[in-house]
C-alpha cells in the first residue's frame, strides 16, 4: 500500500497521536455574571464529533474574567454528548479544572485577567460532544465574577487526536 501523508499506511489509516480534526471559536459575546455556588454556564461553547471511539479531544480555553468578589471561584467544563443526552461536569466537582481565591489586587473593586486551562477528554463516542466553560463561586452571596466583557475575546479550541494503540 501507499504511505499516507498522515504517517499511517494505506488510504484510510491514521498513525496514533495524529491530529485528525480541529475546531475553533473566537468571540467577544461572552458576558455572563456568576453569583451562584452551583455551576453556571458561560457562552463559551464549542462542539466536535469524534471520528472514532478511540479519539482523544484536547480542549484549550482562554477567556476574560472580571472578579467582583474575593471569594474563591472554580472554573470548569461541562461535556454534553448527543445534544445533552449525557452531561458531565469535568474536573473536580468543587473547584473544576482551574481555581482562584483572594485574587491578587482585589480591594473592594474589580480585578480583570485572562484565565487559561487545558483538558484531554476521552468521550468514547462518535456522537457530537459539546464543551461549555462554566464557573461557580465557593461561598457567600452576590456576584462573584463575569465571564467576558464587551470587546474582550474568548477562545475555545478542540483538537481531535487519534487514540489508536492506547494513546
Amino acid at each position: 500500500t501507499l504511505p499516507a501523508a498522515n504517517g499511517g499506511t494505506g488510504l484510510t489509516s491514521y498513525a496514533p497521536g495524529i491530529i485528525l480534526d480541529w475546531k475553533n471559536r473566537n468571540s467577544t459575546d461572552t458576558t455572563v455574571t456568576v453569583s451562584s455556588t452551583s455551576w453556571t454556564d458561560s457562552n463559551i461553547t464549542l462542539a466536535a464529533t469524534p471520528s472514532s471511539t478511540d479519539s482523544r479531544l484536547y480542549v484549550m480555553v482562554s477567556f476574560y474574567v472580571n472578579h467582583s468578589s474575593s471569594t474563591g471561584q472554580g472554573f470548569g467544563l461541562k461535556r454534553a454528548i448527543s445534544g445533552g443526552v449525557t452531561t458531565d461536569q469535568l474536573g473536580d466537582a468543587t473547584v473544576g479544572i482551574s481555581y482562584t481565591y483572594n485574587t491578587v489586587g482585589y480591594d473592594n473593586g474589580n480585578v480583570e485577567h485572562y484565565m487559561k486551562f487545558y483538558w484531554i477528554d476521552y468521550p468514547n463516542t462518535t456522537s457530537a460532544v459539546t464543551y461549555t466553560v462554566n464557573g461557580r463561586r465557593e461561598g457567600g452571596s452576590g456576584d462573584a465574577f463575569n465571564f467576558g466583557e464587551s470587546n474582550k475575546p474568548s477562545l475555545i479550541n478542540i483538537l481531535e487526536i487519534n487514540g489508536a494503540a492506547g494513546l
